[in-house]
């Protein structure tokens, strides 16, 4: 590695082990602080004073990444994994929201396995150290597009727009094969609105 490197300790003591100092909480609260921010003016929402998103009952299970899924379907994705060295079963409740009708346990790269249960609470397993991604998907339809249209700017270049009921984002995706099934090889971006430019972008790095 050439250029310079910079590194930061923290140090604290503890009683016992790090087992028995929770010394991976320790470290994942310095690496990942909880960030807060102040909302000024009026908002009306039907979300009490106070809630929770998410919580898992088990110490030693951290939930390391909750995300829209990207790849083979809708939903989010919820990596959760164990941190203490021992088999850990745990449950995981998500309150805030809608009501879940399916989670599926997948691979790292989102392809489902099996179906492990229904509702805004399910149990889990992990291994020792182990690392278990899990695919939330609640019920409702999804989102309808409807009036796409594409516009030939350039030769290397579509305009697309479209109309839909809101949403925070729209991703797109562009293939050969009229069924398109989402993967990451053929995503080319995201949108916070109904249009988008689809052109060649430099993919630096491969």
């Amino acid at each position: 590695h050439q250029g310079p490197v910079n590194f930061q300790w923290s140090l604290r003591s503890h009683a016992g082990d790090w087992k028995a100092g929770a010394a991976d909480h320790f470290g994942r609260a310095i690496q990942q602080p909880l960030l807060t921010w102040r909302a000024d003016g009026k908002n009306v929402g039907p979300l009490p004073a106070s809630a929770s998103f998410m919580t898992v009952d088990a110490p030693n299970v951290t939930c390391s990444v909750i995300k829209p899924a990207e790849a083979n379907g809708r939903g989010f994705i919820i990596r959760l994994a164990e941190t203490s060295g021992k088999e850990a079963a745990a449950t995981v409740s998500l309150p805030l929201l809608p009501a879940i009708e399916s989670v599926k346990e997948t691979s790292l790269v989102e392809n489902d396995r099996t179906e492990i249960g229904k509702g805004n609470t399910f149990p889990v397993t992990l291994p020792k150290f182990g690392i278990k991604t899990f695919r939330v998907t609640c019920a409702g339809k999804p989102i309808s597009v409807t009036g796409l249209e594409a516009k030939a700017v350039a030769d290397m270049q579509v305009d697309l727009s479209w109309k839909s009921e809101s949403a925070s984002h729209f991703n797109i995706y562009r293939d050969t094969q009229p069924d398109c099934a989402p993967t990451q090889l053929n995503f080319i971006g995201q949108s916070v609105t109904g249009n988008f430019t689809d052109r060649p972008r430099p993919n630096i790095g491969g």
